[in-house]
């Protein structure tokens, strides 16, 4: 009997042992701390596919914190000096980011960018592609705070103006696309003076878009005709590396009297300036069509059925969508080719190492991760197998992207993309990382289709990017104050105007002059020189 308890008690001393040393072994694992914002998309972050990836890569135990209101949240934390976590991981402005790294919130990672042992993946990267995200995210004061992310979509970078018109309603009345502005003119009068879609009802719309819906804003585009007019810069453009204020040129003037025309006209609905893209998108979804020209940057305005197919495109599919096609910018009274608004992408700052992180060399090793090409399409895409494939078996089915002519060979392609539901492969691509234009070149679609959004906007647009462009301006603590007094205000007071003139409710005739001289009181001529001074910092 007495053996059997001493057999008993080894046991039970084994069974603790054990268990002692599996807790000793989590307990040494580090734990690196990560604030995010709350999402519904994901379903777990202890389970979910990506974080088990990073852990498992570095020999870390990775734990989430989520903030509703994550911007919020973190002035919270920062204003009551509570222990942040180590690593902030949602997008800041470059307000917030020089803030808090001139403060020393954020630790600077100038030398961790530098280090070969610390930045394996990042330093992996094309050397241009380092400077330019390096460059992109410096702060005026010379530090990098955030390991960034960067992708690269061409479509996006030219999407801010757009024009469709119905081809169909084109070819009824034998008439070429519309190349200048007068075209443009003459046309929208033949589709107001015509049952265009045939059903006796005089309904038709000739041009239409809707009020800040980004590539629908009628009189940002249409403005591109007379003068270099980018909302997405705010208006201004630069010359001989010269920042011009577009908003005040007598060329801008001229375009706003053209759209002004189109409006007396009822060529272009007034309904644009104050209807929402939800409220356009239920007028050019019924049958029959009843817009002519119509603002939109994709053909995702068009609703796709719920029991549609991952082949499915509006452009191709879709009852009215396919009978809409591009147009390019009409030229105007001074000729010459046209250019496309253009913003190219610029990298997101979302990685940020806090003052509070003990190890913040491994919390960059995490960070670092991300630069490798598998971990950048895994936090977008999910796991290879369930989400995509590179099989070879597969991919002879498909073909890549064709461009000018040149079909490229395939080099992967998606089975079943878990974007935009709630999933637990991936973080919602919020996470460092580098998605270069080949990920979208070298998808593979099905052998046979038509051409795809991405192609479409390729074949137009490529070629008529300007060779001069404002990119993304870092402003100093001192600029960014004195912008705080002027720069909300002047920019709402042009787009105010804008929309005034245009619609009647402002002269251009008689009140042009007191427009100038407003915003020469509202101080645009330091609003111009701080512009100058940044662009000239960062060009």
């Amino acid at each position: 009997m007495k053996k059997k308890i001493i057999s008993v008690l080894l046991a039970l001393v084994m069974v603790f042992s054990v268990e002692i040393l599996t807790v000793n072994a989590e307990a040494e694992k580090p734990i690196i701390t990560i604030g995010r914002a709350a999402t519904t998309l994901i379903e777990d972050y202890e389970t979910n596919a990506f974080t088990l990836i990073l852990e498992e890569s570095l020999g870390v135990d990775i734990q989430v914190e989520e903030y509703s209101e994550a911007n919020t949240k973190l002035n919270l934390l920062v204003a009551a000096n509570e222990k942040l976590p180590d690593v902030i991981n949602f997008s800041l402005d470059d307000a917030t980011v020089t803030q808090y790294g001139s403060t020393g919130v954020f630790v600077p990672l100038n030398d961790y960018f530098a280090d070969p042992d610390l930045a394996p993946n990042f330093q992996a990267l094309d050397d241009d592609i380092q400077k330019f995200m390096l460059s992109s995210t410096r702060m005026a004061d010379g530090n990098n705070y955030s390991m960034p992310q960067y992708g690269v979509y061409f479509p996006n970078d030219v999407a801010t103006g757009r024009m469709m018109i119905n081809k169909v309603w084109l070819e009824q009345l034998g008439m070429e696309m519309p190349v200048t502005t007068e075209d443009l003119r003459a046309v929208l009068e033949a589709f107001a003076a015509n049952d265009m879609n045939g059903n006796g009802i005089d309904d038709e719309i000739p041009m239409m878009g809707s009020y800040k819906g980004r590539g629908s804003e009628p009189i940002a585009t249409l403005l591109n005709s007379f003068v270099n007019a980018n909302p997405r810069t705010d208006y201004f453009y630069p010359e001989n590396g010269v920042i011009h204020a577009a908003f005040m040129e007598d060329d801008f003037r001229t375009g706003l009297e053209y759209v002004r025309g189109l409006v007396e006209d009822g060529l272009l609905d007034v309904a644009s300036f104050t209807q929402t893209e939800d409220q356009l998108r239920a007028i050019i979804n019924q049958e029959p069509a009843v817009v002519g020209v119509l603002h939109a940057r994709h053909w995702y305005i068009f609703n796709k059925p719920a029991d549609a197919d991952a082949s499915y495109m509006e452009q191709w599919d879709h009852p009215i969508g396919s009978q809409y096609e591009y147009m390019e910018y009409p030229i105007g009274p001074k000729g010459g080719e046209s250019t496309v608004i253009y913003y190219p992408s610029f990298p997101s700052q979302l990685y940020f190492i806090t003052k509070d992180c003990a190890d913040p060399e491994l919390a960059f090793k995490l960070g670092d991760l991300g630069y490798d090409p598998l971990n950048s399409l895994i936090s977008r895409h999910g796991t290879e197998g369930d989400n995509w494939t590179t099989d070879p078996e597969v991919l002879k089915d498909f073909r890549g992207a064709e461009l000018n002519g040149v079909t490229m060979d395939p080099k992967w392609v998606l089975l079943n993309d878990p974007w935009g539901y709630a999933q637990n492969k991936h973080w919602q691509q919020q996470y460092p990382g580098y998605f270069p234009m080949d990920y979208n070149l070298y998808l593979g679609v099905p052998k046979g289709s038509k051409p795809s959004y991405m192609e479409l906007v390729y074949a137009m647009d490529y070629d008529k990017v300007p060779d001069e462009y404002i990119g993304k301006l870092t402003y100093t603590i001192e600029e960014q104050e004195e912008l705080s007094f002027m720069q909300t205000a002047i920019n709402e007071y042009v787009v105010e105007c804008m929309t005034a003139f245009v619609t009647g409710n402002m002269s251009l005739e008689n009140e042009w002059d007191a427009y100038i001289d407003e915003l020469k009181a509202m101080d645009v001529e330091r609003y111009i020189e701080i512009v100058q001074a940044a662009y000239d910092r960062t060009k």
